[in-house]
């Protein structure tokens, strides 16, 4: 966003004058942008509690976190826990308490995620599991609707 302007070339340009005040510019453009940050940030909590399939792309700002993009491509933080379990077939989404494999996560896996915490343009989340693409694809609407599915204590 920017502050208003006359463009060259546009009837504006040529009819009208540029009678407001520079202070007032600034002024409308600060709270355009504020009310801009508050509508994004209220859309954004709403993906609080929701689970996410995000494939990582890069380590994280700090040790021990990565980042990465969910499936509606926003942007994730998670922190790398070694311990993460692994699912290899659909009949593990159904005993995801009783799978005793784990595996660290690294650049270019997939990872099931709930969403914990938000920024205006950030989703911070909890690891789930980890799951590769094609697992995940088949039983979608298999996993999402379960009941314990939503009770799982992180």
């Amino acid at each position: 966003m920017f502050a208003y302007s006359l463009r060259e070339k546009t009837h504006a340009h040529r009819s009208l004058k540029d009678d407001v005040p520079e202070d007032v510019k600034k002024d409308r453009l600060k709270r355009m942008i504020d009310t801009f940050l508050k509508a994004q940030l209220d859309i954004t909590k709403e993906e609080i509690g929701r689970y996410h399939l995000v494939l990582v792309d890069s380590k994280g700002k700090y040790e021990n976190q990565l980042k990465g993009k969910t499936d509606t491509y926003r942007s994730v933080i998670f922190e790398n826990d070694p311990n993460t379990k692994r699912i290899k077939t659909k009949n593990d989404f159904r005993n995801l308490h009783n799978i005793g494999e784990t595996e660290s996560v690294d650049k270019g896996d997939y990872v099931i995620g709930k969403v914990k915490e938000v920024s205006n343009n950030t989703l911070f989340m909890d690891p789930i599991c980890k799951v590769d693409f094609q697992t995940f694809c088949v039983p979608l609407k298999l996993f999402f609707r379960f009941s314990w599915f939503s009770s799982l204590k992180l």
